[in-house]
This record gives C-alpha cells, structure tokens and sequence, in this order.
C-alpha cells in the first residue's frame, strides 16, 4: 500500500469506529428534570392573565366584598302639641266650649227634666257676687258648674253668643244658660220654667233681636 494512503487511512477509521459507538450506546435521562411516576398528569402553570370588564368579577379572592347598606334616616317624632296656658275650668281642664258643655249637661242626673223649681230656690254665687232665685238661681248654679270664679262681662250680640253664657229675655225677666249655639237659634236650659226644670228648648235668632231688653253675660275673657 501506498505510503499516502496510509496516513490518511488511519484517522479515517478512527472516526468511523467513534461514530459507531455513539450510535449504539442508549441515551442517558436528564438528572436535572425530576421524575414523572405512572399515571400522573404535568399540568404546567399558566401564566395570570389580567381580567378586563368582559371577564366579570375577580375570582382571587374566595370572600366577596360586604355590600354597603345605606343607614336609614332616623324616625322622625311628631310634634309635640303646644301646651295649654288659657283659663283652666274648676276640674282643672282647659276652658273649651265643648268642656262647658260637658259639665253643665252633666247637671241633668242632678237636675232632671220637670224637677220642681221656682222663686222659692235660692243660690248665691260667690264669685259674681250675686244672690239669684228661681230662674237666675239656675242660671247661676250652672255659671258657677263650668267656670267658677271667673267673672263675667255683658253684651248684646247673637253672634258672640257661646256655649255657657247666660242670656236675660222676655224683657229681663228671665234667665236662660246656652246649650248649643246654631246659625240663627240657641238650645238653652232653664229653672223656673212653669215651675220646672227644663232643658233643649230652642229659642231663635229673631225672637232674642226682637227683645230690646235682652243682653248676655259671658264669662269667657276676650282673649280665650
């Protein structure tokens, strides 16, 4: 053989002979990766991916947010009626038409329908200072029931005329206490009526004008 052959032969070999190695010798397992055992998945973590309105509420958190609640206005107290500092009648409540009413038709047990009366019954009020018999003795006893010692003061108009008041008819000649005033009569009580009591009978708007003499005594102040 050839001096030149030879030299280049022999390196040649060489390298087929490390190539058949390679080739032949089974692949070593990377020791750096760890080891997957039978029957179990590799799920690789996926990367956050930030959530947009389309997306809906953040799931990170298992809590949800507590839901603002708006305070509820306090309740609000009515308001407190204005105390009554008018006259005072003699059971201590205010001095009211309809309190008036009360306490002189209240009389009618005492008083009934009928009960004998005439100028033989007497009765003094203290607080007007005056003594009346038969008809103003009633009168009087009734002023004195719902007003007691306030005093009494006189006029001559059907307009003014309240529950309470006193009325002199039949040309101050009689006396007579209002039940009920209407838009053109009275409903009064009365003693010495026939020499009776006797109460509701009506008296009208033109008979009381039509008496020149006729007035009433009320004892309401002007201011109440």
């Amino acid at each position: 053989m050839k001096p030149y052959l030879t030299r280049w032969l022999a390196p040649l070999l060489t390298l087929l002979l490390l190539f058949a190695a390679c080739s032949t010798s089974p692949a070593q397992p990377d020791q750096s990766a760890p080891r997957q055992s039978a029957g179990e998945s590799v799920s690789s973590p996926l990367p956050e991916v930030p959530g947009s309105k389309e997306d809906g509420p953040d799931r990170s958190s298992s809590t949800p947010p507590a839901e603002e609640t708006p305070e509820s206005a306090p309740a609000q107290e009515p308001p407190e009626e204005p105390e009554y500092d008018g006259p005072l009648m003699p059971d201590g409540q205010p001095l009211t038409e309809e309190n008036v009413h009360a306490l002189i038709d209240g009389l009618r047990t005492e008083y009934p329908e009928g009960m004998h009366w005439t100028n033989e019954n007497a009765y003094t009020s203290h607080a007007l200072a005056i003594n009346g018999f038969g008809c103003a003795a009633f009168a009087l006893l009734c002023s004195d029931k719902a007003f007691g010692d306030l005093p009494s003061r006189q006029h001559s108009k059907f307009d003014d005329i309240r529950v309470g008041d006193m009325l002199r008819v039949r040309n101050n000649t009689h006396s007579v206490v209002v039940l009920e005033k209407k838009a053109d009569s009275v409903i009064v009580t009365e003693g010495n009526y026939a020499d009776s009591i006797h109460w509701d009978r009506e008296i009208t708007r033109e008979n009381l004008e039509s008496d020149k003499q006729f007035y009433v005594e009320t004892r309401y102040p002007k201011d109440a």
